[in-house]
């Protein structure tokens, strides 16, 4: 409180007021100052307290500062000094408010960081001693976020990244505007994953949403679309899709759903044979095991499509003739890989007529069994006497000197138990 004394004109009498005052420590802060915000102080010329706005205080601590409009080319901003401002060091531009950049004065390259201070409310200033805006000067502010850089630290990003941040997910998701022209990188674990996607109507135009797994998940993760809109991969429209570990793909918002701009590998080779050295990523060995649809949805995605290639349970445990196909296993929750141990492959004949052998199941995943095509052995008769019954076969059975000579058939017991081809073992793997 303080005392304040005077007199009543009309009266004469002298009277004496209290009034509550405050300290200016005890004054609520500023939020947000803007130019025409009003802060008093005490003009010690005129022994007067006066009030004054911000940009008046601005302008005798920094110059007299204007805006200028500025000229904005792909991620650079191009400036023009104008005239009010040469022989000062401080520009503001409120289109840079809240964005990342660095300033370049044209014809003397970057400016060092410690050259110059960005404004908080847009602009820049110049910060050593000598160094003052000139007539026709000008400047560029390369802005990180036009580029699509990493806006956190300055140079990080590349013009063709269209990066702006990374978005970990460890489980379900689902993904909004806010996440657009991030990576969203797939930490799941043993996990099993679904990441959905928003309605492309409430996402930017032009967005895209850059995926990438981890190489140790156990699992695929799972990414749908909303509304029942499409997500387009390699030519087929899709209302979910499979990212394996250590992929990545780009989905791009259009009017009508999301396309992926580049292929994804598995989605190449899935449910594919590998001739492999060993295990490598989104494989299995092909050991015809049963194995759960869930845990391989892009691999049971697949299968469905593979026609006569896919038959029951019960037909594919009845006879080898199938081990090369895929089962429906228990018809609701596991399927049957192919059985390649121990195999060749052979493509089928389609007609040609040169594969005349008889494979009982004549499709893709029949198996063939050894057989030995007509052919003679020739042999030297010594005249002596023939031992045993079955030293030659074909044309009947022969006792000992009762065959024909010229033209019996001579069987030995060979160098191994069966007839193969020249060949190199590989582990018989199934892309999923």
């Amino acid at each position: 409180m303080a005392d304040y004394q005077g007199i009543i004109n009309e009266t004469g009498q002298h009277v004496t007021i209290s009034l509550p005052t405050a300290r200016q420590p005890e004054y609520p802060a500023f939020t947000d100052i803007a130019d025409d915000d009003i802060i008093t102080g005490f003009d010690t010329s005129e022994n007067k307290t006066k009030k004054m706005s911000a940009a008046q205080l601005r302008d005798k601590l920094t110059g007299t500062g204007t805006t200028t409009p500025p000229v904005l080319s792909g991620a650079d901003m191009e400036i023009t000094i104008p005239s009010t401002l040469v022989g000062q060091k401080r520009i503001d531009i409120p289109a840079l408010a809240g964005l990342t950049y660095y300033i370049e004065r044209i014809g003397s390259g970057r400016l060092w960081s410690s050259w110059y201070n960005v404004i908080s409310t847009g602009g820049f200033e110049l910060t050593r001693g000598n160094d003052v805006f000139r007539q026709n000067d000008k400047y560029v502010a390369h802005i990180y976020e036009y580029e699509g850089g990493n806006t956190s630290i300055p140079g990080g990003g590349s013009s063709s990244s269209f990066i702006k941040g990374i978005v970990p997910v460890t489980g379900d998701k689902i993904l909004t505007n806010s996440d657009i022209n991030k990576l969203i990188n797939f930490s799941t674990g043993s996990g099993k994953v679904t990441v959905t996607l928003d309605d492309v109507a409430a996402i930017e135009e032009n967005g895209v949403y850059h995926f990438s797994a981890m190489v140790n998940n156990t699992y695929k993760t799972t990414i749908k679309g909303t509304n029942g809109q499409f997500i387009y991969i390699n030519g087929s429209a899709k209302l979910k899709i499979f990212l394996g570990p250590g992929e990545t793909c780009r989905l791009y918002r259009a009017t009508d759903g999301w396309y992926c701009i580049d292929p994804i590998d598995g989605y190449l080779r899935v449910g594919q044979p590998i001739a492999a050295y060993g295990n490598f990523l989104n494989s299995v060995i092909a050991n015809g095991s049963l194995i759960m649809r869930s845990s391989e949805p892009r691999l049971w995605e697949a299968v469905q499509e593979f026609g006569l290639s896919l038959v029951s349970d019960a037909t594919w445990t009845s006879s080898i003739d199938y081990c090369g196909c895929f089962s429906t296993g228990d018809g609701s929750t596991t399927f049957r890989l192919p059985d390649l141990r121990g195999t060749s492959i052979r493509f089928l004949d389609l007609g040609r007529g040169l594969s005349t052998a008889p494979r009982p199941y004549n499709n893709a995943g029949g198996y063939r069994r050894d057989y030995t095509g007509p052919h003679t052995h020739p042999y030297i008769d010594t005249g002596g006497p023939f031992m045993g019954t079955d030293n030659f076969v074909g044309g009947g059975t022969f006792n000992a000197g009762q065959f024909e000579r010229e033209s019996g058939i001579n069987r030995d017991s060979g160098t191994s138990t069966e007839t193969t081809i020249k060949d190199v073992g590989f582990y018989p793997r199934i892309g999923t």
